[in-house]
């Protein structure tokens, strides 16, 4: 059911621009596209889709023997309109909660239930800022940095709370979202550095490390009505457990088997060592070879949060509109191209029972789609534990 080839990419122009077509079938995928609303598993394929067509035009224009890379502003510039899109839909959230946010100021500065929590926020945030100038920012770059990576942690975590898309992928970096607007060659030398160094807190596995976690776990808590405070007080122990073992633990097993000689080490397959590698070539690159705002990246970011604004407008505005941003931001980012056919089966099925047995058809297969989770999880569960013993011996 894996990297079965259903089409091979074309040589004749345009239609190299669709590429190969891929056939994977992760079943606990599967099941939870089976589980998500029917509109972002729709989504996903259907957007996925467009790209691929966008492709195409892209092949007409430029003549080219097949399509951009996605990760260049060149059109379509897929993962730029995807960025554009996570911006979109912060942009959706923050004026559909401006009330909440009200009620919060006014509780905050009544002396109300939200005093400490936003206390906690401004004296947590601009710590963070303090921390990133020390290590070497300028102050505006160090703010601008700190702003840009809790907007995308904010979009990501609302994202997977909402969607229950927990795979999805920031669309870009902090890093080359902020280089795409400002241009390398306005950040000092200090500040590249520091940016580069600090790859791993905004390249955490692309999904902006703890908060969407937490975040669903605090939506489960509220779901099955768990005291939100005890939950709380849980994460907080869990990630100071979490930095006392993995701080001297790594620093163990790297000085005694060394970083290099280590599966993770390997920067042609493994994450960790090829995220080591290219935060310090990309580095290298905009020292010696600064550059200015890319026009097209940033077209291509204004295209995307304007259509990510008109889906939403579609789905406040009909009831019969079925597109949502999610899935408009899932198809331009990383990933898509493995998980269509998945997203593309739970849709499908699920669709089929809700048409031809409604509801209770559908409740009646939610355990079996469940058991796809839990069986395919406790599998990769199990062969992680054996990795990880491996990587000790």
């Amino acid at each position: 059911l894996r990297q079965l080839m259903i089409w091979n990419q074309p040589t004749v122009s345009p239609w190299s621009g669709v590429g190969s077509l891929q056939w994977d079938v992760i079943p606990w995928l599967v099941g939870v596209a089976f589980i998500v609303p029917i509109d972002i598993s729709l989504s996903c394929w259907v957007f996925h889709f467009i790209t691929r067509a966008e492709n195409v035009v892209a092949v007409v224009r430029t003549g080219a023997s097949g399509p951009p890379s996605v990760y260049s502003p060149v059109f379509p510039a897929l993962f730029y309109q995807g960025m554009g899109a996570l911006l979109g839909m912060f942009a959706i959230v923050t004026w559909t909660g401006r009330g909440h946010w009200r009620r919060v100021w006014l509780s905050a500065t009544d002396g109300g239930e939200y005093r400490w929590p936003l206390i906690g926020m401004v004296v947590g945030l601009g710590f963070a800022c303090v921390w990133c100038a020390a290590a070497g920012m300028s102050p505006f770059v160090a703010v601008a940095f700190v702003a840009v990576y809790m907007a995308v942690a904010f979009v990501m975590g609302r994202v997977r709370v909402e969607t229950g898309l927990g795979i999805l992928l920031s669309p870009l970096i902090v890093s080359e979202l902020m280089y795409t607007v400002g241009g390398t060659a306005s950040f000092s030398r200090r500040s590249l550095t520091t940016i580069a160094s600090l790859r791993w807190s905004y390249f955490a596995k692309g999904t902006m490390g703890v908060m969407p976690a937490q975040l669903e776990g605090m939506k489960m808590a509220d779901a099955a009505r768990f005291d939100a405070r005890r939950l709380a007080k849980a994460m907080y122990a869990a990630i100071v457990l979490a930095i006392l073992l993995a701080v001297p633990l790594t620093l163990m097993l790297y000085h005694d088997k060394s970083f290099n000689a280590m599966r993770i080490g390997d920067r042609t397959q493994h994450y960790i060592g090829s995220q080591s590698y290219w935060a310090y070539q990309n580095l290298a690159g905009y020292i010696t070879t600064p550059s200015g705002p890319s026009a097209p990246g940033i077209t291509a970011i204004v295209c995307g949060f304007v259509t990510s604004l008109g889906l939403a407008a579609g789905r406040f505005r009909y009831a019969w509109w079925s597109l949502h941003p999610a899935g408009y931001m899932a198809a331009n980012s990383w990933g898509m191209h493995v998980y269509w056919s998945s997203f593309f089966t739970g849709w499908l099925v699920k669709t089929a029972l809700l048409r031809s047995g409604g509801f209770r058809a559908y409740r009646g297969a939610f355990p079996w789609f469940m058991g796809l989770i839990m069986g395919d999880v406790l599998a990769h569960g199990v062969a992680s534990v054996v990795r990880c013993i491996q990587d000790f011996l």
